[in-house]
């Protein structure tokens, strides 16, 4: 499963240290895969998840539903966001990339 065109633009755009706290869609952090594919975690109303870039796109990962704080516009890291952060530690290969490694990824197009 894959991530939709409007996710998949936030994935391929957006980077962590200069995205807006009240967008409806967060990139929580970006990282590699033990194959060395670059993956993203995300957290939005619509619930949170990991996506990894493929030859396809934006591929599905890890998908979980928030409904905690979803109606707010502000929302704090609940429960949902901290168990798709404990999966990417997880299933990283490494540290996740900083914001100079974010630049330079999306600028790879995250190949």
């Amino acid at each position: 499963h894959y991530a939709d065109t409007q996710l998949a633009a936030v994935l391929d755009e957006r980077l962590v240290a200069s995205q807006s706290q009240t967008v409806e869609t967060r990139v929580l952090l970006s990282f590699r895969g033990e194959e060395g594919r670059y993956c993203r975690a995300f957290s939005g109303s619509a619930g949170g998840g990991i996506a990894c870039r493929d030859d396809e796109g934006w591929k599905l990962e890890a998908v979980g539903n928030d409904s905690e704080g979803a109606s707010t516009d502000y929302r704090m890291a609940g429960a949902g966001d901290s168990e798709i952060l404990a999966l990417a530690q997880e299933m990283a290969a490494g540290p996740a990339l900083d914001a100079e490694g974010e630049k330079a990824a999306r600028a790879q197009g995250w190949r």
